[in-house]
Parts: C-alpha cells; structure tokens; sequence
C-alpha cells in the first residue's frame, strides 16, 4: 500500500516538474534572445558615440570616450550571461546536475528539457 501512495505521489508531481523545466526553458529562450540583440545594439553605439566624440571638443571628446568604454563594458558582461544562463539554468533543472552538453543543435536552451524553439518545428 505504501508503494502505491508513493507512486501516486510522484505522478502528482511529475506535472510541476514539466511545468518548472517549461519555464526554466522559456526564461533561458528570452535571455538568449535578449541579450544577443542587445549586445549587437551596444557595439554599434559605443562606435558612433566614439566616433561622434572625436569630431567635438575635449570635454565632450572624453565623456564619449567614458561612455562608449560604459556600453563595450555592458556588452561584454551580456555576452558572458548569454554564456552561462544555459549553464546555470540547466543545473537548476530537476536532474540535470553534471550535465554539461549544450543542447542539441547548437540550440544552449534545448539542453533544458522544455519546449525550445527548434524542438517544436
């Protein structure tokens, strides 16, 4: 009898835990997303603030300077989360701990177990 109630326990749960990887792949979905777009928009400011800053004076020549080292620095800290989310993200999953593969077809997220953009084409 104990067996049986055990049993019924772990399909109760097995809902939650596809609803958590769903979840967990979706958030890694939109980071990605996110963060790639935004580090191709940080460059390309940071090389036109740069460049407009060196046609102007000296004051204004060194705040385009700080400005354009602020969005190459935020673009480097993005491409490092872009990195890691799937790497974190797929330790969080529910027996995904020392799984270290990065997806199946170059996708970081499918790795997660959820629905993944390629998965579901």
């Amino acid at each position: 009898m104990l067996i049986v109630l055990a049993n019924l326990m772990s399909i109760s749960f097995a809902d939650g835990e596809t609803n958590i990887r769903n979840a967990l792949s979706q958030l890694c979905n939109i980071a990605t997303a996110f963060l790639a777009g935004s580090v191709v928009v940080l460059i390309i400011l940071a090389a036109a603030v740069y460049g407009i800053g060196q046609i102007m004076g000296a004051e204004t020549r060194a705040r385009a300077s700080v400005w354009a080292t602020a969005m190459l620095t935020g673009a480097v800290i993005a491409i490092i989360i872009y990195v890691l989310t799937p790497l974190i993200l797929q330790q969080l999953v529910p027996g995904g701990v020392g799984q270290v593969n990065i997806g199946a077809g170059g996708d970081p997220c499918a790795a997660i177990g959820g629905t993944s953009s390629e998965s579901t084409s």
